[in-house]
């Protein structure tokens, strides 16, 4: 989303490309740091110190793409920014942080990509093939998911009292497999506190792939999709898997910020297996001194005082011993239903908000059946077999299923369906409840996987959502940058497909570049011509026009080569496509993700679908059951194979197109009061 000065997107593999405005002579630029996953802990994707962008001047004429960066590697993780960063003999940037599946991290500047500029400011790898240390492979994880390789996926955090970014790469080193937490110095890209530190994790348990009763982590099996977490001096991951390949779970671990200290271990499903923590790549949200996750398709016994977490909304607090633990849980009343039909809840990031002047406060998730849950912080409800009636609120069909995290502005929440449109909920303030049909809505629909919204304004004026549409990857498309007005999505005010000669993402839209290049724009030594680019080539590297545009939106958006055929065939033809990761320096867009093969079959008529695949890990805290004794058994009703529609392997979890027929939450709205902290910034 665009913030201050600037958004990021990257675009075409590996191009990370800016989009301006020429503001009016004297505006007051103001440039806002972008240090985590969708703008603030709350995970609420919105910006409200724009002063230049405004539904007035975000228009094909003055608004449009600046410039791009070519990187080695996909980019799935959000770029992150920052103002005013020293670099040694290079003086003060302001710098856009990205990081690649070749297991790369770069810095660029935001501001233009002239004279030096030209590079990257600075550049830092975690692999080294003369060592032997290399990515690993999408073969090596036997997922189509993320291809050709798998490096970095989940959004950095950013500590801006001590210039650190905290990141973890999947490294495969002389045939073994290791995750790694690194902590980079800012300014040069440098390790630091000791880093990096080995990710290496036991809890006891009886769960899939236990040994004597002991459950470890597995840098293969398992996939750091999320993004990270900063609170309390503690960094938050979170893992699922590749392609739901079993056996796995979902972990969370937190690491002190100063030594990388290992300080804390939990598992979802210690005694059963799944439950991974997707979330599409949205980071934990947090309160200050909790974390709050969505847990994807996995067991669930804890109504039976069991510890097995899957398809829920949990809430991670600090016990006296400083071990992680559930201190509060949601889980929909038809959780078995949903489990079975693979719609629930772990598709999509968890949005903490603020209603009614900040006086009440809530947790929302939008799951992949559409339903919108909203939930009391203070008291979640737990698990009600009769009907989500101890919850604040339950929407069932609000929007098509969610791959994404919603926005919130205004007292209002901005929610993209996959096959629907970009919606806005009005909070009522009289009822204390979300209006159960959309205040407005955009005229464009989208399709798989629906993008993720995120906001600019003034305070309360001005509003602009943003978002990048990326469901043409299956077919080739570009992807697209699009603006609305926050108070009407029906007025969209800006899509980057208006003048695709100047603003398409895609290395093919540079094609006849050498002819818009002005005489002074000479192309760097080595470049091949544009005509000649490779489509998805990671090592290439392009340059785009330059047009007197001066305010700057950057856009970041990956291009994720399809598949046609298996993954692992030897005679896979491949596509490379524009496929948003999304981005601002908020979250722009939707996940990158890729159809599976046999969803691409199905499309050319060669049959049907293969079953589902599922992934699989220093001696954690046991974890204890929850003290509050659940009081129900859950339901057992199984939507029919041919309602759950076409699987996808994707990021954020299982996934297969929404479920049209499979059985809804009820709408209960009892309420419950509660009063958490303000929800930090």
């Amino acid at each position: 989303m665009p913030v201050g000065k600037f958004t990021v997107t990257i675009v075409s593999v590996c191009l990370l490309v800016a989009f301006a405005l020429h503001p009016a002579p004297g505006t007051d630029l103001v440039l806002k740091r972008v240090t985590t996953f969708h703008n603030n802990l709350s995970r609420q994707g919105v910006n409200t110190d724009e002063t230049v962008l405004r539904p007035a001047n975000v228009n094909r004429q003055t608004f449009g793409k600046l410039f791009s960066q070519r990187v080695d590697g996909f980019v799935y993780a959000q770029p992150l920014f920052l103002t005013n960063v020293y670099i040694p003999r290079k003086g003060i940037h302001n710098v856009v942080f990205v990081v690649t599946e070749h297991d790369s991290v770069y810095a660029f500047d935001a501001d233009d990509d002239a004279g030096e500029n030209r590079r990257a400011l600075w550049k830092t790898s975690f692999i080294n093939p003369a060592l032997g240390i290399t990515t690993a492979t999408s073969n090596d994880v036997g997922c189509g998911d993320i291809i050709p390789e798998v490096g970095v996926t989940g959004t950095p955090v950013i500590d801006t009292a001590s210039r650190t970014l905290y990141v973890v790469a999947k490294t495969r080193e002389r045939g073994r497999f290791v995750q790694r937490l690194h902590a980079l110095d800012i300014e040069t890209g440098a390790e630091k506190s000791g880093g990096p530190v080995e990710i290496k994790a036991a809890v006891r348990g009886t769960g899939i792939a236990a040994k004597e009763e002991l459950v470890t982590f597995d840098p293969l099996r398992e996939h750091q999709r999320a993004g990270l977490l900063l609170q309390n001096g503690l960094v938050y991951v979170a893992w699922a898997s590749h392609c739901d390949n079993p056996p796995y779970h979902g972990w969370v671990m937190t690491y002190d910020v100063r030594t990388l200290r290992q300080t804390s271990v939990w598992n979802a499903t210690p005694d059963g297996e799944m439950g991974g923590i997707w979330q599409s790549g949205a980071a934990p949200a947090g309160d200050g001194e909790n974390a709050y996750v969505s847990t994807g398709n996995g067991d669930f016994d804890v109504q039976r005082g069991g510890r097995d977490f899957g398809d829920s909304i949990i809430k991670l607090g600090m016990a006296r011993s400083g071990a992680l633990a559930v201190t509060d849980y949601f889980t929909p009343y038809d959780e078995a239903s949903l489990n079975a039909g693979d719609i629930e809840p772990g598709s999509g990031g968890t949005v903490l908000i603020s209603a009614q002047g900040g006086r009440k406060h809530y947790v929302v998730n939008v799951s992949k059946s559409g339903t919108i849950y909203v939930v009391n912080p203070a008291n979640m409800g737990q698990f009600n077999a009769d009907g989500n009636h101890d919850v604040v609120q339950s929407i069932p069909s609000a929007t098509g299923g969610v791959w994404g995290t919603p926005a919130w502005w205004n007292e209002t929440l901005y929610v993209a369906g996959s096959y629907d449109r970009l919606k806005a909920f009005r909070f009522d303030s009289a009822a204390g409840r979300l209006a159960e049909t959309p205040k407005s809505q955009s005229a464009i629909e989208f399709t798989y996987p629906g993008p993720t919204p995120a906001v600019s304004s003034n305070g309360r004026r001005d509003g602009i959502v943003w978002v990048v549409q990326a469901d043409a990857y299956v077919d080739g498309g570009s992807a697209v940058l699009r603006a609305f007005d926050a108070w009407d999505l029906s007025r969209e005010l800006y899509s980057s497909d208006q003048a695709l000669a100047r603003d398409d993402p895609r290395d093919v839209g540079l094609i006849g570049e050498r002819e818009r290049l002005g005489a002074g724009d000479a192309q760097p030594a080595g470049q091949r011509g544009a005509e000649e680019l490779v489509v998805g080539g990671p090592h290439e590297r392009v340059v785009h026009h330059r047009h007197p545009l001066h305010h700057r939106v950057l856009e970041v958006a990956p291009v994720v080569g399809n598949l046609v055929g298996d993954p692992v065939d030897d005679d896979v033809v491949r596509r490379d496509l524009v496929h948003v990761r999304g981005a601002d320096l908020d979250e722009l867009g939707g996940h990158a993700r890729l159809p599976p093969a046999d969803f691409l079959r199905e499309r050319r008529g060669e049959g049907p679908f293969p079953p589902d695949h599922e992934p699989d890990a220093f001696l954690g805290h046991v974890q204890p059951p929850l003290s509050r004794a659940p009081r129900h058994t859950a339901g057992s009703c199984v939507p029919s194979r041919a309602s759950r529609g076409p699987s996808h392997p994707r990021s954020g979890g299982r996934s297969r197109c929404p479920c049209p027929t499979a059985p809804r939450t009820g709408a209960g709205c009892s309420r419950r009061t509660g009063r958490p902290g303000r929800w930090p910034e």
